[in-house]
């Protein structure tokens, strides 16, 4: 996360020995969650290596894949780490990585304690906002084929990070529709 931070502005050695003592890190398995549904999650994590993937269980028992968290990305609950609410998605690793975090209130004092890092946090969700509403405009007026083709173009390496199931769930298509995709049959 740090590295995250000096690559978008210049700290000075006081700024980045602030932030370490807030931020924590950790090695984590695959298939191990970040945050659960049901739980208040108080952390924004950031995924320094590896692969994640935002998920609920809607009314039917499906599993619906609500977002992909590649490295250099934040997750988080935002519905329940604003409002210190109970989730409504789990976080689930694709992979073994290495996740750093901040909690709530060490961002609020990090927030509040310099300028620069606000602005940055600022813009950062604002980038993100505009993917998801992006995503969700895909998602609505689109063709099974044309949603195939925007993830390869955004992001090639998640065909072969993640299994099709999970692709097929994220794009709002059956998996039988991924399958005829993937082969050239629509």
């Amino acid at each position: 996360m740090i590295d995250y931070f000096k690559s978008h502005i210049d700290l000075d050695k006081a700024q980045e020995e602030f932030i370490s003592k807030l931020v924590q890190s950790k090695d984590f398995k695959k298939a191990e969650l970040l945050f659960e549904e049901g739980q208040v999650c108080d952390k924004i994590f950031f995924v320094d290596k590896g692969l994640a993937r935002i998920f609920y269980i809607n009314a039917d028992g499906r599993d619906i894949t609500e977002w992909f968290v590649p490295e250099e990305n934040f997750s988080t609950p935002m519905n329940g780490f604003l409002t210190k609410q109970e989730s409504d998605m789990s976080c689930e690793l694709l992979e073994n990585s290495h996740v750093s975090w901040i909690k709530y209130d060490d961002l609020t004092t990090l927030l509040n304690h310099d300028h620069e890092l606000a602005k940055l946090a600022f813009y950062t969700l604002f980038d993100l906002s505009n993917r998801i509403v992006d995503h969700y405009k895909d998602l609505k007026f689109q063709s099974a084929k044309e949603k195939y083709n925007a993830l390869i173009e955004q992001n090639p390496s998640l065909l072969q990070r993640v299994p099709s199931i999970h692709i097929a769930s994220f794009l709002g298509i059956t998996p039988e529709t991924l399958s005829r995709i993937r082969a050239g049959k629509m």
